[in-house]
């Protein structure tokens, strides 16, 4: 269950940012591509206490747990579906089955939010309300924010 877990939610954080995800067009006016971390994650409803972070590059993710890296792969996003759609592929990696998530996303107080399904196959209609998310994983992500450069 636990790696069940675990897959679903590196397929789908694959997912949630793009470089060619035009969020400002959606009026976020928010960059996607950087680094982002889980700062809340819920399965079916539960707290879960995940230490991830995703690093969006283009089209390409890596996930990593505690700064080890766990998966690499590439996701393509649906602007043009509200919430915003994202679906992401990971390739076979060491004891990791190959991995194909679909995914919503959207931006909310400055924070990525996350849904999908508990089996990763379809992508739910709409975010689920805070008591009512049995078969569904919710995460919400942070964004690092970049060290001031020193000076000279």
């Amino acid at each position: 269950m636990r790696m069940t877990t675990i897959c679903i939610v590196l397929a789908t954080a694959g997912c949630v940012l793009s470089a060619a995800c035009d969020v400002s067009a959606q009026g976020n006016g928010q960059a996607t591509v950087g680094t982002w971390h889980v700062v809340e994650s819920r399965v079916d409803g539960e707290p879960v206490d995940w230490r991830l972070t995703y690093t969006f590059m283009a089209d390409k993710i890596e996930v990593k747990e505690r700064g080890r890296l766990l998966r690499r792969g590439t996701f393509k996003v649906d602007t043009k579906h509200v919430p915003m759609q994202i679906v992401f592929d990971y390739p076979r990696q060491g004891a990791w089955d190959p991995i194909h998530w679909k995914a919503i996303y959207e931006f909310d107080s400055g924070q990525l939010r996350m849904c999908f399904t508990s089996d990763g196959r379809a992508s739910p209609v709409a975010f689920p309300h805070r008591n009512a998310e049995q078969g569904f994983n919710v995460l919400v992500f942070s964004r690092e924010q970049a060290l001031p450069k020193k000076r000279k």
